[in-house]
């Protein structure tokens, strides 16, 4: 069990309880954090005036939790809180008051993921918000829609029994650590790296209704693509599509391009249509690896990175 909580000011640090409390009432509104990253998916916020030092006794304690294992951050946005987390066998959407912690709705249902290589079991995608709907991606492909004003179930995908997530010989999920790259908006798009086979490594959802829209990236993505060695791949149906890196969309010479870092490489496709802009290898030669780390994008140019011995590369888009 681990714990979440809100400090009166900006940062984060270990609670105690010997340090201060703060009544909600008198903080300070700041930006919202609705989605992975922040609002700019970034990571980069937009506040100022923020304390260059911590109080001597550290930062007074607004409110804490006690909650399950996960991976996923909060995401705030107004006076909600939403947190993704799991408590034995079931994976739970809890939204709160971020003003003093009171539970405002919960939504759970059963999982029984287990991470192969022994990291703990909970969800690794970040809560997205917007102002009517809070969209949650669990560990085992649970893609769920709940009204952020209530908690109410909207919709809900199974990518892993609605797309092909298996192994061919083992019928098992193909994939090291189950899902873990939070969707994006567009427009009414709900974009999501889903991973399965042959060309839905990438797909795009009705937003407000969860009906699949487009299927991208896979086999006719990359068979016959040049490697880093100079060869061609060929595809052989037992690839793992599925993504660590959380899509991001951004205008490059006044054109929109969905990124996606997928196992294979960087692609970027026309976000409302899914059609490839242009793709780009980039991956460890170790079987065992992922690529896990968001793309940067600033102005032109595109920067990746990835653990594994695959080191970096900085990409510009020409017009």
């Amino acid at each position: 069990m681990v714990w979440v909580g809100l400090l009166a000011v900006a940062g984060c640090g270990q609670a105690d309880a010997d340090r201060p409390q703060v009544p909600a009432g008198e903080l300070a509104e700041g930006d919202d954090w609705p989605a992975f990253l922040g609002p700019r998916g970034t990571g980069v916020s937009g506040e100022t005036g923020l304390a260059d030092r911590w109080p001597a006794g550290g930062p007074p304690v607004v409110w804490e939790k006690t909650v399950g294992t996960g991976y996923s951050a909060p995401s705030v946005r107004g006076h909600r809180l939403v947190l993704h987390h799991r408590l034995r066998g079931e994976e739970i959407v809890e939204c709160f008051d971020a003003r003093n912690g009171q539970p405002l709705w919960k939504h759970a249902y059963p999982t029984e993921f287990e991470d192969p290589y022994g990291y703990n079991n909970g969800p690794r995608c970040t809560p997205l918000l917007t102002e009517t709907s809070c969209y949650t991606y669990g560990a085992e492909g649970k893609l769920v829609c709940t009204d952020l004003a209530t908690g109410r179930t909207l919709w809900t995908r199974d990518v892993l029994q609605d797309f092909n997530l298996r192994h061919p010989e083992s019928g098992l999920p193909n994939w090291f650590f189950g899902i873990g790259c939070t969707p994006v908006l567009e427009g009414n798009l709900l974009i999501a790296l889903v991973g399965g086979q042959p060309d839905s490594g990438v797909v795009a959802f009705d937003a407000r209704t969860g009906k699949t829209v487009w299927e991208a990236v896979g086999r006719d993505t990359w068979d016959g693509a040049t490697n880093d060695t100079g060869e061609r791949f060929r595809w052989t149906a037992e690839e793992q599509v599925v993504s660590y890196s959380s899509p991001i969309v951004a205008t490059i010479h006044g054109r929109r391009h969905l990124l996606c870092f997928v196992r294979q490489g960087l692609v970027s496709l026309d976000p409302q249509t899914g059609r490839v802009n242009f793709k780009y290898w980039f991956r460890s030669r170790t079987f065992e690896s992922v690529n896990a780390a968001r793309p940067v994008v600033i102005g032109e140019k595109i920067f990746l990175t990835a653990a594994y011995q695959a080191g970096s590369a900085l990409l510009a888009v020409n017009p």
